[in-house]
């Protein structure tokens, strides 16, 4: 059974548990960027016509093409923090730093990386080869462990992964080969190669409130945060998670990463919503899912609407639910205050719904 009443879970503020990065400490000599004013450079790094990736593909390994495409986008993201005892007591002349991977994924020199790397973190740094970039961080996310971060001088010349180039729900699938570009704890960026293991929406007591695929490719520490693109070249996601038991990892899709960043460039935060309601997938003949209104709270939106308890869910704003998946899907691209169609059946008959969704109560301040 999946409640949707509360959408966000605790896999955000609890995420270090799985998420696998090091906590490596290290010794850098940091130096900021020339200061002069220069004319910037920008290049989407998706420039190239299709007609000449294919020809490309046909000439060297996808991972070959995919690095030559997107590797100057790629950077080291280290975040900085003082050092505390188990007290909460600042230790002097100590800190922590921690190593993930980023890339730029706008003209604005924006950088998309996890949130693990900098949430607790002071002073954030964006290191692309010998260059070091002072950054602060925008917003994060801890529910998808996405964080935004912003150069406080641009680089002369950059490339960047439009985020909104990938909006397709269904392009990923069980066995598709994928490539990531990341960065080893101090080491440039490189790729890797793999395949898609597996779908979840959630692992052990952790519940996500998008579908997450499981992939082939382990991420090992300064990893957390590399793009994952298909052997296409086409922008799939943003590796996210460890799952240090089975030498795997987890992404996240594009298409969410589309709704979360858009929240964070705009105001630094993103937000869930509660519908108030809960649903059992049943398995029919045929291989399809039948999804079934369990239970509806008490003064919630989904009450106010007049949904109820057993009442067959077909569709939401358009969307077919065939499974649990789609739910979560649909309610994910859902906003607080945000008006969404419910068509169920009741009685066998067809029955068109309209709630006003609220926040999740772990968004509220």
């Amino acid at each position: 059974m999946s409640y949707f009443g509360i959408s966000r879970s605790y896999f955000g503020s609890h995420f270090g548990k799985i998420c696998g990065f090091l906590g490596i400490v290290f010794l850098w000599n940091i130096s900021l960027a020339k200061e002069e004013d220069v004319a910037l450079n920008v290049v989407p790094s998706r420039a190239i016509k299709e007609e000449e990736k294919i020809s490309l593909l046909r000439q060297e390994s996808p991972a070959v093409f995919v690095f030559k495409e997107y590797g100057s986008a790629v950077v080291r993201v280290i975040g900085m923090a003082e050092l505390k005892s188990n007290e909460g007591q600042v230790k002097s002349n100590e800190e922590q730093i921690r190593e993930g991977t980023g890339f730029f994924i706008d003209d604005r020199a924006h950088v998309l990386t996890t949130a693990s790397v900098v949430a607790s973190a002071e002073e954030v740094w964006v290191k692309r080869g010998d260059e070091l970039f002072a950054a602060e961080k925008i917003g994060s996310d801890e529910v998808t462990n996405v964080a935004v971060l912003r150069l406080f001088k641009q680089p002369e010349r950059f490339t960047y992964i439009p985020y909104k180039q990938s909006v397709i729900e269904n392009e990923l699938e069980i066995g598709l080969t994928i490539i990531s570009i990341g960065s080893k704890l101090g080491l440039d960026p490189g790729p890797n190669q793999g395949i898609i293991t597996g779908s979840h929406l959630s692992y052990g007591d952790y519940k996500f409130v998008v579908p997450y695929w499981r992939t082939s490719l382990a991420m090992d520490g300064g990893e957390g945060g590399s793009p994952i693109f298909g052997s296409n070249g086409h922008f799939l996601g943003i590796m996210i998670a460890s799952l240090f038991e089975i030498r795997a990892s987890l992404i996240l899709p594009a298409y969410a990463i589309q709704r979360v960043v858009d929240d964070l460039l705009r105001s630094g935060v993103t937000s869930y919503v509660n519908g108030g309601f809960s649903v059992r997938q049943d398995l029919q003949p045929g291989g399809n899912y039948r999804m079934t209104i369990t239970q509806v709270l008490k003064d919630s939106p989904a009450e106010k609407a007049g949904l109820q308890v057993e009442d067959e869910l077909q569709q939401i704003n358009g969307r077919k639910i065939n499974k649990m998946e789609d739910l979560s899907i649909g309610l994910f691209h859902t906003h607080p205050e945000e008006e969404i169609k419910l068509w169920v059946i009741r009685g066998g008959q067809p029955c068109l719904l309209s709630l006003v969704m609220e926040i999740s109560k772990g968004d509220k301040n």
